[in-house]
């Protein structure tokens, strides 16, 4: 969970939403074929920044229903291994494969949204670059959902940058106390995508 004394870096850092239209499909193709190099390295450990970089955290935590589900489900990668989270900075792209668990939710444990029985996905990586600014795309390649943003790093600073799911609308009201509009169980229709700097202790 990102910490919530946590400082926003870019006031214009909007929230986006990217679903499956064709914008987005055009962004995942050029994200994964990114050719450049040498824009970040993923450390393995934090360590002090040298003069002229940066550091950042990239935290995505999202659930998908069981694989095998739905049989006629066109994306088969579903609550397995297999499903990926792509990053793309200033062209240097990583196909990032994340810790999975099963995870059963009742509605009183944890949000509506996430309630039930699935696979719970979290990535975890600390990236570092060059102060500045970069752009990035960070995706879901088999949703084909995508949200391109332009960030600013100031020099020695730490921040997180969050991913976090929309998921997919429900077409029915299944419980007297199901009040959520959307449900892990749909897939994802969308990401938000913001960035936080990590305040001096």
């Amino acid at each position: 969970m990102v910490n919530r004394k946590l400082v926003v870096l870019v006031a214009g850092l909007a929230m986006a939403v990217g679903g499956g239209c064709a914008g987005n499909s055009e962004m995942v193709r050029g994200g994964a074929a990114g050719a450049n190099q040498g824009v970040f390295q993923v450390e393995t450990e934090k360590s002090a920044i040298p003069a002229g970089y940066a550091d950042v955290r990239l935290l995505a935590s999202f659930k998908l229903h069981e694989p095998g589900i739905y049989p006629l489900e066109s994306v088969v990668t579903h609550g397995t291994p297999d499903y990926k989270l792509l990053v793309n900075i200033d062209g240097q792209a990583a196909l990032l494969r994340g810790d999975i668990s099963a995870e059963s939710l009742s509605h009183l444990s944890g949000p509506g949204s996430e309630s039930g029985e699935g696979i719970r996905y979290n990535f975890d990586r600390l990236l570092r670059m060059k102060a500045g600014r970069h752009k990035v795309v960070v995706a879901l390649p088999d949703d084909t959902v995508a949200v391109e943003r332009e960030i600013v790093l100031p020099e020695g600073t730490r921040s997180i940058l969050a991913v976090t799911p929309v998921y997919g609308g429900k077409t029915l009201r299944q419980r007297p106390w199901d009040n959520d509009k959307t449900h892990f169980s749909q897939g994802i229709a969308g990401i938000r995508v913001s960035l936080a700097t990590v305040p001096e202790k």
